[in-house]
């Protein structure tokens, strides 16, 4: 899991994918919560959380690009085999979430393995290449 090293087009309105990386799926106005806190005091982990942000599914990671990007927190990008106990959680009031446990990578900025919520507010569109 990298914070803050997706790569991106000249343009910035897309990412330079990995050698023999294929999009499924792009959706917009995904919130993002990453909590690696692990359960500790409040200020023993980072949490990097956004509001709003496109979220791509690719066949070797997850990356999400916030909406409004601060200092902070402007990407993040989960690669697939770092990612376990994955549920989708679709309750009758509120938009689907996707919650997850991501593994570190070594270099990636997390130390420890985190909380993922990735909250959906529409359907997605799947584009092919």
């Amino acid at each position: 899991m990298s914070v803050n090293w997706v790569m991106l087009t000249p343009d910035t309105k897309d990412i330079v994918p990995l050698q023999n990386e294929t999009i499924f799926l792009r959706q917009l106005g995904v919130k993002f919560e990453l909590d690696c806190s692990n359960g500790g005091y409040p200020g023993a982990g980072a949490s990097y959380t956004s509001k709003s942000g496109t979220l791509m599914l690719t066949n070797q990671r997850i990356v999400y690009l916030c909406a409004a990007p601060t200092a902070f927190f402007s990407s993040a990008s989960l690669p697939v085999k770092n990612i376990q106990d994955s549920k989708l959680v679709q309750s009758w009031f509120s938009a689907p979430v996707f919650k997850a446990v991501v593994m570190p990578v070594p270099g990636g900025g997390l130390t420890q393995p985190a909380r993922l919520a990735i909250s959906f507010t529409s359907g997605g569109k799947v584009f092919k290449r």
